[in-house]
């Protein structure tokens, strides 16, 4: 199921979304559930294809909330937050005739939009479809099963996708620039506090060599 995104969402932001935090936040969720997981794309048939969801309502439970107005404000509000969360887990509606379906295989924010299309297929509620003839009388209201409909969680995917297509690439470059020197951070700080590595001055650039 791919999505699909209406162009009245898609509006010039020259300043930038103010969700972009919080698709951050998504996107560090999913790599760790695909790689926790060992599954790829999410929403890919499996055995266990309802982890996922359950690994990542408890992530990011502000995309799972309906009514959630969590909005994250910079990159390390984001990383203490899934920190305390990845510490605690150790312990489709019909398109809409007006769109068509987007190819993002040439967009420069292909990558994120490719995550962002395989979570919607996760969340998305199945099609519509003619029920069975029933064999038995349908289960009493107070014995049927509780269901949660998953549809705000799939419009919602639907916006923050848009909020990518309205950003300027400038912009998201930037913010995956940040990104990367947290990521690259981190991964020095882990290291030297385990006494694993050595600085070492060569040219204009410090470069981390790991010792045996």
């Amino acid at each position: 199921m791919c999505i699909t995104i209406p162009p009245n969402l898609i509006k010039p932001l020259p300043l930038g979304s103010p969700l972009l935090y919080n698709i951050c936040a998504i996107t560090i969720a999913y790599a760790y559930t695909s790689r926790h997981l060992s599954l790829s794309p999410l929403s890919s048939p499996s055995e266990e294809n309802e982890e996922p969801a359950k690994l990542l309502s408890t992530l990011i439970p502000f995309l799972i909330d309906k009514k959630s107005t969590v909005r994250f404000e910079s990159l390390e509000s984001v990383i203490t937050d899934l920190w305390a969360r990845f510490n605690q887990k150790s312990k489709k509606t019909p398109e809409d005739p007006t769109t068509s379906k987007q190819d993002f295989t040439s967009h420069p924010s292909r990558k994120i939009l490719l995550v962002l299309s395989d979570l919607y297929s996760l969340f998305s509620p199945p099609l519509p479809s003619d029920p069975p003839i029933p064999i038995s009388p349908p289960p009493s209201p107070q014995n049927a099963r509780p269901h949660t409909p998953k549809t705000h969680i799939a419009h919602k995917i639907t916006f923050y996708a848009s909020q990518i297509l309205s950003t300027s690439p400038f912009i998201l470059d930037t913010l995956a620039n940040e990104l990367e020197v947290q990521a690259e951070s981190m991964i020095l700080e882990e290291l030297e506090v385990g006494g694993e590595v050595k600085r070492v001055r060569g040219g204009e650039e410090a470069k981390i060599v790991e010792l045996a």
